[in-house]
């Protein structure tokens, strides 16, 4: 009980802090919004006016949406809809539309980083082959996990604010030097972009300590802890034909020595030993289903041992496996504090 306590109160502590990341990411978005927006305005108000018009839009090739080589109205509509016929101060540009656009408005600041990344060693060196098949609309996980509210319109890399690189990185054309005025702009954007990526990254490390800690308060380590050591710790059986590898708290599988991938035998479900020692027997099932047969699964039994070592492995009913496991965890287990456990 003391335990949970700590775990809660642990928790409550770090959600506190989660929440508190969580608004600040959310203000720090807005003003890294606002920059960008700032810094992006007077590169396509061509006449310093302080008001964006349709021409000036249409002066920037990147918004060419048929690919024919010339901007019009109507590419404009195509991107932006009925607000790409309309003028606008600095304020509505940024409050409306600066999000419809910077993900497509070509910045000096991604032309500098996209030249950076070229020059270096990393972006030079050549890469292996790889033997996995590429499939085609595939979409890797981290980018389904993208936040699309943030882009890399401009990046935590120096930009060249003194306009040494004249040129469009669209067109080849030469680009205008940037005022003094500009130079800050960009410079204040690139400041908001770093304090964004600063309250990213906290939050990221605080949503792995509440997933570790949720994976803490959910398994059950034994009246005394004594199985916590071996939380995601895997072990491994040899026989004639396959390779099998127990995961605590994790799952079972079995690999062919021939070659090939893994076969879940079942994920973690629960200790299931008989009544007065529950934790004799761990219980593994939802795996792969067999061909005209059931899930597969998977039931471990622990005994005292002076190691952790998987020591045998059998399939004595169809899609059902049997393990054998020694640990040390199980030789000072009383029965009666495994009992109180269970009650409490």
């Amino acid at each position: 009980m003391k335990t949970l306590s700590v775990c809660a109160y642990l928790r409550v502590v770090i959600q506190f802090k989660f929440d508190g990341l969580i608004k600040e990411k959310k203000s720090r978005q807005q003003l890294l919004l606002q920059k960008e927006a700032e810094a992006a305005f007077p590169l396509i108000d061509l006449d310093k006016d302080g008001i964006v018009t349709p021409e000036e839009l249409m002066a920037r090739k990147e918004f060419d949406s048929d690919g024919d080589g010339v901007v019009t109205a109507e590419d404009l509509k195509t991107r932006f809809g009925d607000d790409g016929a309309k003028d606008w101060d600095l304020e509505t540009f940024a409050e409306t539309l600066w999000y419809k656009m910077k993900y497509i408005f070509d910045s000096p600041e991604a032309a500098e980083e996209e030249k950076s990344e070229e020059e270096s060693p990393e972006a030079q060196e050549v890469i292996p082959p790889t033997d996995e098949p590429v499939i085609e609309g595939e979409v890797d996980e981290e980018e389904e996990d993208f936040d699309e509210d943030v882009d890399d319109y401009i990046d935590e890399t120096e930009v060249d604010v003194d306009g040494d690189d004249k040129t469009d990185n669209t067109s080849g054309e030469p680009m205008p030097e940037y005022d003094e005025e500009t130079k800050k702009l960009i410079q204040a954007a690139l400041e908001a972009r770093r304090n964004f990526d600063e309250v990213e990254k906290q939050l990221k490390d605080v949503e792995s300590d509440l997933s570790e800690l949720d994976r803490y308060t959910k398994h059950d380590y034994g009246p005394k802890h004594e199985f916590l050591p071996l939380d995601k710790q895997c072990f491994e059986y040899s026989e004639r034909e396959y390779i099998y590898k127990l995961c605590f708290y994790e799952k079972v599988t079995q690999r062919p020595k021939a070659g090939g991938g893994e076969t879940s035998l079942g994920t973690w479900e629960k200790w299931d030993g008989p009544e007065g020692n529950r934790y004799g027997r761990m219980l593994f099932s939802s795996g792969v289903q067999c061909w005209n047969g059931p899930k597969r699964s998977a039931q471990v039994e622990v005994h005292c041992g002076l190691d952790n070592e998987l020591l045998s492995a059998s399939e004595p009913n169809r899609c059902e496996y049997h393990f054998t496991f020694t640990s040390p965890a199980v030789c000072d287990l009383p029965d009666d504090e495994a009992v109180m456990h269970d009650e409490l």
